[in-house]
């Protein structure tokens, strides 16, 4: 009857990983998406703040470029009407020289024919009149004609001086418009992509957002579907248990019996008295096996004792905190160092050593009324199912989280529901 009970629990325990483990794969890829998901995120975040920074710097130089676009519009207008205003005033002057010229080639006419007729002097068509004659002494003939016409000469120097000087000048502004206009369109056609990029940013943050709330949703199905399989192997520990004792009852009706169809054959009167006899054996819920009673805290403290530390280090996660990507732990993760020998919080029965859900290698150790203990983050175990630990005793050694850091996950269960380990450690 034990090699068949033995064979049961082997088949249990056998069939059990293997389902746990297929859990395994779906939520590891989960927390590593989740994981995946949550730097993205802060790569987007990061990005749509450098991006944002750049626009206010390109906008900044854009208002300054749209500033002095529209000064050197102003510039160029004011410029052209100055050059046509230029122009104009340069044929009035060159109108008045013309007329001038004609006067004074009207005036030397006749005075030539003034000295040819009364001079008998030769003939001075053939030569230049300021060279021939004295200034002063035309001046004294012409009046103020000479200085009008220096003035007009003057004049229309300095007018095409000035002509000269605004066509440059335009030719500078239609340059410096054309590049302002250019460098325009370039900062303009920039802004444009930095806020395509920004409104990408935006809703890449809200798709990551949503991956990780379905990652969630799922990663608590499958933390469910574990739960599930934890209280179904209860539920098969607690009827072997029924049965064993509805066995043991049986036998010890049928012993009974037996004995009084002996002593009834054989013609032994017995009496009994009347008073009971008390057995030694007080009736008592088994401290290795999971009980249909709920227990307190005290109660369990009281019965099992306190647990201890089952690794010195330092506190990466207490329980209830949060850790990347919103997850809540339930666990208390102690940060050691990789190979560190890890022992039992508390003597009790290994119901479970194998693989679990992104913990790797786990232990499991039932402490009796209710309470068990979860070993995991493991590069080894030196326990198997079934087996009777004591407290303090060697269990595994110490491997790597997925975060690939040597890290112990500690967790603490009353009938499958995680609660802090600190109320249970000393």
């Amino acid at each position: 009857m034990k090699k068949v009970i033995v064979f049961l629990i082997l088949i249990t325990f056998i069939l059990f990983p293997a389902t746990v483990n297929s859990l395994k794969k779906q939520t590891q890829k989960i927390d590593s998406d989740i994981k995946k998901n949550q730097e993205n995120i802060k790569v987007a975040k990061k990005q749509e703040t450098e991006t944002s920074k750049q626009l206010e710097e390109i906008e900044k130089e854009l208002n300054t470029v749209q500033e002095s676009y529209y000064e050197t519009e102003e510039k160029l207008e004011k410029a052209q009407y100055n050059l046509k205003y230029t122009e104009s005033n340069i044929v009035i002057v060159n109108q008045e020289i013309t007329s001038t010229n004609e006067y004074f080639k009207d005036t030397i006419s006749k005075y030539n024919d003034y000295l040819f007729e009364s001079k008998d002097s030769v003939f001075f068509e053939d030569y230049e009149m300021n060279d021939y004659y004295d200034i002063e002494e035309m001046k004294s003939i012409f009046g103020n004609a000479v200085e009008t016409l220096d003035n007009i000469n003057n004049v229309k120097k300095d007018i095409t001086s000035t002509r000269d000087k605004i066509s440059k000048e335009k030719l500078e502004i239609e340059k410096l418009k054309k590049e302002l206009a250019t460098k325009k369109a370039e900062i303009e056609s920039l802004k444009i992509e930095k806020d395509r990029l920004i409104e990408k940013l935006k809703k890449d943050q809200v798709a990551y957002q949503s991956n990780i709330s379905n990652l969630k949703k799922q990663k608590a199905q499958i933390d469910k579907q574990i739960v599930n399989i934890i209280n179904a192997e209860i539920k098969k520990q607690k009827a072997k248990e029924a049965a064993a004792k509805k066995k043991a009852e049986e036998a010890k009706k049928a012993a009974a019996k037996k004995k009084a169809e002996q002593e009834k054959k054989s013609g032994t009167t017995t009496k009994t008295s009347t008073a009971k006899t008390k057995t030694t054996t007080t009736k008592k819920e088994n401290n290795q096996n999971y009980s249909n009673k709920s227990y307190s805290t005290k109660e369990i403290i009281s019965n099992v004792g306190y647990l201890s530390y089952p690794m010195q280090g330092t506190t990466v996660y207490s329980y209830g905190s949060k850790k990347p990507g919103d997850v809540v732990s339930t666990a208390l993760e102690i940060k050691g160092t990789l190979g560190k020998r890890i022992s039992a919080a508390g003597a009790g029965t290994v119901i479970y050593a194998g693989s679990l859900t992104n913990l790797g290698n786990v232990v499991i150790i039932n402490h009796g009324y209710g309470l068990t203990s979860t070993y995991g983050n493991l590069i080894s175990l030196s326990v198997s199912s079934g087996q009777t630990v004591t407290k303090g005793q060697q269990i595994g050694v110490l491997g790597l989280s997925s975060d690939r850091e040597p890290i112990l996950y500690f967790e603490t269960r009353i009938s499958s529901k995680a609660v802090n380990p600190a109320i249970f450690l000393n």
